[in-house]
C-alpha cells in the first residue's frame, strides 16, 4: 500500500488525468499497488458492463470497478497471459486478455491509449520470453559442463547400469521385497507404497 499522494504523482508523471467518477478506483488503486511498482498507463473504460480502471505497472496489469458494496480487480501478471488482441471500431477500442482460465475485455473511447497499452503488454511480453530463454540457455550450459554425456557405452559399463541377468535381478528383488515388507509393517493399515520389479525377466 502506498499514498494516494503518490499514485497521483506517478499519473501526473506519464500525463494522465483521470475523470472525477473514478475517484474510489484511484482510492483501490492506493492500497494495491506496491511501494516497489510503478504506474506506465492508465485509462477509463468499460469492464463487464460497468465504468473501470486499467492500469498497467512494471509488474502486472490491473482493472479495478469499485462501486457500493462492490469491488472487482482483475490482477493479471504479465506471464500469466496467453494471448493479447486489440481492435478498434469508429468510436471505441477492445483489448482481448486470454489467461489459463479466463478471458477479459475492457473497452475504451480512448483507443489511442488503449493501443499503447497494448503495445506496453506486448513488450513486456517479449522481455519475459527473453528471460525464459536466457534462463533455459543457462541451465543448458550447466548441464552440458557437468555432466559430459559420452558418446559410446561399452558392454562392461552397460552391465554397472542396469542388471542383465536372472541373478542380478534376483539380487534386485530380495532388496525391494525387504523394502516392501518393512513399508507393509509401518503402514500396515494403508500400505500404498508398493515397489514392483518391471524388466524383461519379470514382467509384471
Amino acid at each position: 500500500m502506498v499514498e494516494r499522494t503518490i499514485i497521483a504523482k506517478q499519473l501526473e508523471n506519464i500525463d494522465v488525468r483521470l475523470p472525477f467518477w473514478l475517484s474510489p478506483e484511484i482510492k483501490q488503486l492506493s492500497r494495491i499497488i506496491a511501494p516497489n511498482e510503478t504506474i506506465q498507463h492508465a485509462l477509463n473504460g468499460r469492464y463487464e458492463g460497468g465504468l473501470a480502471l486499467l492500469c498497467a505497472t512494471d509488474h502486472r496489469l490491473l482493472i479495478i470497478d469499485k462501486k457500493p458494496f462492490f469491488l472487482s480487480v482483475e490482477d493479471l501478471r504479465y506471464d500469466m497471459l496467453a494471448e493479447v488482441d486489440f481492435t478498434h471500431q469508429l468510436f471505441d477500442g477492445t483489448i482481448h486478455l486470454v489467461t489459463m482460465n479466463k478471458d477479459v475485455w475492457f473497452v475504451s473511447f480512448k483507443k489511442k491509449q488503449l493501443g499503447h497499452v497494448t503495445d506496453y503488454i506486448h513488450q513486456k511480453l517479449s522481455e519475459k520470453n527473453n528471460e525464459y530463454q536466457k534462463e533455459m540457455q543457462t541451465l543448458g550450459d550447466r548441464f552440458e559442463s557437468s555432466a559430459p554425456i559420452p558418446e559410446y557405452v561399452t558392454q562392461s559399463q552397460a552391465k554397472e547400469f542396469l542388471p542383465t541377468t536372472h541373478e542380478a535381478w534376483d539380487r534386485v528383488g530380495l532388496k525391494m521385497d525387504r523394502v516392501n515388507r518393512d513399508n507393509y509393517s509401518t503402514n500396515s493399515k494403508n500400505p500404498t507404497f508398493i515397489r514392483h520389479r518391471v524388466s524383461k525377466f519379470y514382467p509384471y
